[in-house]
């Protein structure tokens, strides 16, 4: 169910789950365009009594006040209700800062502001660096308030986007004056009209998570499930799918790639973005989907059933059963594995962990195995899961990095053969 803390998350695998999920958050979610004159900032700070939170108002005449005297004079309170007692508590540990209206329509409004809404806030201010956005202080604050009073400000507006839950209210984005808020409920809409068209058979969600800052669905394909085998007669399944994700406050714009899902890891193939404009629309939106990720997504599939049976080497002349063969074996197995390494991971994982993933399938080489092509493509395809620690941003490199493999496998193939010059130990 849907609160406003920063930490939300909510999580499941049913589609009528996630339409329900992102219906709610969708209805809760508004967009009001203000002019520096319009609002105010208020930075808490000045401490609790009698049941009520004050905080300093921080509009222009106040700060040129303080330029004066070096005081900061009046401020407002909030009173902490069972409604805002969380929110509040949220406030005075992170960003200490909350949204005033003193006239207009929405007259007496205050706004929480959550960490989420720091960069952008930042940039309606033109104002930067690491200290902006983390220190949280009254003089961040105040250097807020005096730099949002900007000619482009005053010319554009600034767009809040904010989400409201009972008589509670909370600003997730500050974007600029051109900024259209698009319903995240367009996954849903794109999910369903490509699920009437699919030619991939019945769609299935598998999982999907949404947060304030980010939406995200995997949907598979089962019916298009294809089973491969390793040069040890293990069987692999391999399903495509294609996963949506969205944000509606500047943290992604709309973006669908196709999947490929193997035991545990998943890999990406190819990807579209689309920006959030007034001028999107689905069924243009569906047909570029078909013809960049529909189109293509059995590519891969195909790929792999083409490498199965390909030799690694002649191994007519390589006995691996010997110490020897075993030895040349492990070389050249070796050899490939670095060059794949080298040409599509590096620099999707750092030195210190592409090294630490080297050594470990190195040492999960069977020197006295028979490898084929697809056997080292499928070495590949199972390293996402095995990335930990990072954040999604380094597994999504890595997934795509992982995904470019299978059609990289033979070229290497064929590099570390040429380098080895006949030096393959016939046994």
């Amino acid at each position: 169910m849907l609160n406003l803390l920063d930490n939300f998350r909510e999580t499941g695998d049913t589609y009528e789950g996630f339409k329900e999920a992102i219906k709610e958050i969708s209805d809760a979610t508004g967009n009001v365009r203000f002019y520096p004159t319009d609002f105010e900032i208020l930075s808490a700070g000045v401490g609790e009594r009698a049941g009520k939170e004050f905080l300093l108002c921080l509009n222009k005449e106040i700060l040129e006040d303080f330029y004066r005297t070096l005081k900061l004079g009046s401020g407002y309170s909030v009173a902490i209700t069972e409604n805002n007692k969380e929110l509040m508590e949220e406030m005075k540990s992170t960003t200490n800062l909350m949204v005033y209206v003193p006239f207009g329509s929405g007259a007496g409004d205050k706004f929480f502001v959550s960490d989420f809404a720091i960069p952008t806030l930042a940039q309606r201010a033109s104002i930067m660096g690491t200290q902006t956005l983390t220190s949280n202080s009254i003089i961040r604050n105040m250097h807020f308030a005096e730099a949002l009073c900007s000619k482009d400000a005053e010319k554009e507006g600034i767009n809040f986007v904010y989400r409201k839950e009972g008589d509670q209210k909370k600003i997730f984005a500050a974007m600029g004056g051109s900024y259209s808020l698009i319903p995240q409920t367009i996954l849903c809409d794109l999910i369903d009209l490509i699920d009437k068209e699919s030619t991939l058979g019945e769609l299935k969600v598998k999982r999907w998570a949404i947060t304030h800052d980010l939406t995200g669905v995997q949907i598979d394909f089962p019916d298009a499930k294809v089973e491969l085998k390793t040069s040890k007669g293990i069987e692999k399944d391999l399903t495509p799918g294609i996963a949506l994700l969205n944000s509606d406050i500047g943290t992604s714009s709309i973006i669908i790639m196709s999947t490929y899902r193997k035991g545990k890891s998943i890999i990406i193939g190819n990807e579209l973005a689309f920006k959030h404009t007034k001028m999107l629309n689905i069924a243009k939106m569906k047909e570029e989907i078909d013809n960049t990720i529909l189109a293509d997504i059995r590519k891969l599939p195909e790929t792999l059933i083409d490498l199965i049976g390909k030799p690694l080497m002649d191994y007519s002349k390589v006995d691996v059963k010997s110490e020897g063969g075993k030895y040349t074996n492990r070389m050249f197995v070796e050899g490939v594995i670095d060059e794949l390494l080298d040409s599509e991971l590096k620099g999707s994982i750092t030195g210190k962990k592409l090294n630490s993933l080297k050594e470990c399938l190195h040492n999960e080489i069977v020197s006295d195995t028979c490898y084929t092509a697809f056997d080292i493509a499928d070495i590949f395809l199972a390293i996402p899961e095995r990335i930990l620690g990072v954040d999604r941003y380094v597994k999504e490199k890595v997934a795509k990095a992982c995904g470019r493999v299978p059609y990289s496998v033979l070229k290497a193939i064929d590099k570390v053969a040429k380098a080895s010059e006949e030096k393959v130990v016939l046994v």
